[in-house]
């Protein structure tokens, strides 16, 4: 989950599932649009929320690794990442 804050709320915090983050636009407020078909207004600018989901997906993704070499003790050696044309 990642904490945001609404638009003209008390200023509380909320947790939102990022899997749900369809599209993040700025007219001028951060909008979100969700898989539900909810739109959310943001008080962090679109390149934060950019960077808390992709911190989201980052501890997702080491969390699903850690298990594995916890259940299999297999670290094994991680492909290199394809070369950009």
């Amino acid at each position: 989950m990642i904490e945001l804050h609404r638009i003209g709320q008390s200023g509380e915090p909320f947790s939102l599932n990022p899997a749900l983050v369809v599209s993040i636009e700025a007219h001028p407020d951060t909008t979100l649009l969700l898989a539900t078909g909810a739109r959310l207004v943001v008080a962090e600018p679109p390149e934060r929320v950019v960077e808390l989901i992709n911190a989201w997906h980052a501890e997702v993704a080491t969390a699903a690794m850690r298990a594995y070499v916890a259940k299999t003790g297999d670290a094994g050696e991680l492909p290199d990442a394809p070369q950009s044309e």
